[in-house]
């Protein structure tokens, strides 16, 4: 099985011209000149060579670095100066399946959660803290005892009401 990985690995880099090698799980479409940058410094000023830089032939590391490759990187200027060659190690792990999956599963849980999380944060603080709806008083009058229910209360008595009603919406 693992002699398809090299064909594979093989193929997957010649097809993407390596943009593959620098794909990642947060940035998926990668282009060519997504993964590495080129520049002439000249008499003119800076040239980018990026869109010229050539990707390899995958090179197994050898029989003792199984699943491993390097894969060379070239570019020449205009007036064909090339650059020194540079190496892309590429390493292939084997995963049990049942592991990548408890894994995965484990990402998407905490995804869910956090996103919960969010929304109930959201829905919580727009909701309006608004004092609930008291007895019939009026809190504004502060000479006279306010009618609530069948008894009397005080302006302070009132506020505390309030005060006590507003904490219970809050939490």
């Amino acid at each position: 099985q693992r002699s398809a990985y090299e064909s594979d690995i093989r193929s997957m880099i010649e097809a993407t011209s390596g943009a593959e090698l620098c794909a990642t799980i947060a940035k998926p479409g990668v282009g060519p000149t997504d993964c590495v940058r080129a520049e002439d410094h000249t008499y003119k000023g800076v040239v980018d060579l990026t869109s010229r830089v050539s990707v390899g032939e995958p090179v197994p590391k050898g029989d003792d670095a199984p699943l491993q490759w390097t894969v060379p990187y070239n570019v020449m200027d205009d007036a064909g100066n090339k650059a020194t060659t540079v190496w892309r190690d590429i390493i292939v792990e084997e995963v049990d399946i049942d592991d990548f999956e408890r894994r995965a599963k484990s990402q998407v849980d905490l995804a869910v959660e956090e996103a919960l999380t969010a929304e109930r944060r959201k829905r919580r603080d727009s909701r309006e803290r608004a004092c609930p709806p008291c007895d019939p008083c009026n809190c504004n009058d502060r000479h006279k005892r306010q009618q609530r229910g069948a008894g009397m209360i005080s302006v302070a008595e009132c506020n505390a009401l309030c005060d006590r009603k507003m904490q219970a919406a809050a939490a």
